[in-house]
């Protein structure tokens, strides 16, 4: 059976298990690095591991009965116009990060992004991407204790 005639929940059981495969082998790898190198992976990537496992435990409940069978691509009637946004503000963010800083840059970015794609009201937007950008300030400068680059905003 060719990989695009597959249901949408057998792709996404698919890409679960490679992703854990994938992120255990890197996992394995990080632990040859000193102890302070191998922190930020070996957390990162378990919190992949976790998330993959939930995505898997989602699809497996859904499973054949609530997916159709020809289920919608994502983004495949979003025109083309509507993306160029979007990637032009990522590209930008890449380059305004070191001036600015990552905090203000971060939280700048995730509250444009979340004010052009989401409908809830602005402040719902503007708090979400406030506390996004806290708990990556929480989980890189305390956790991790990883440095992140500092502009003239932070």
């Amino acid at each position: 059976m060719k990989l695009n005639k597959l249901p949408l929940y057998k792709l996404e059981l698919i890409v679960v298990v490679f992703l854990i495969v994938a992120f255990i082998s890197i996992i394995y790898t990080s632990f040859s690095y000193t102890q302070e190198a191998y922190i930020f992976p070996v957390v990162a990537l378990s919190i992949g591991i976790v998330v993959s496992i939930l995505q898997g435990v989602v699809s497996i409940k859904r499973s054949k009965k609530q997916y159709k069978e020809k289920d919608p691509i994502p983004f495949k009637n979003t025109p083309l116009i509507k993306m160029i946004p979007i990637l032009l503000s990522f590209i930008l963010y890449l380059y305004v990060v070191s001036e600015l800083g990552f905090f203000v840059t971060t939280w700048i970015f995730l509250s444009a992004l979340l004010i052009f794609l989401d409908k809830t009201k602005i402040t719902q937007r503007l708090l979400v991407g406030t506390g996004l950008t806290i708990v990556m300030y929480l989980l890189f400068s305390w956790v991790l204790n990883v440095p992140l680059p500092r502009g003239i905003l932070i």
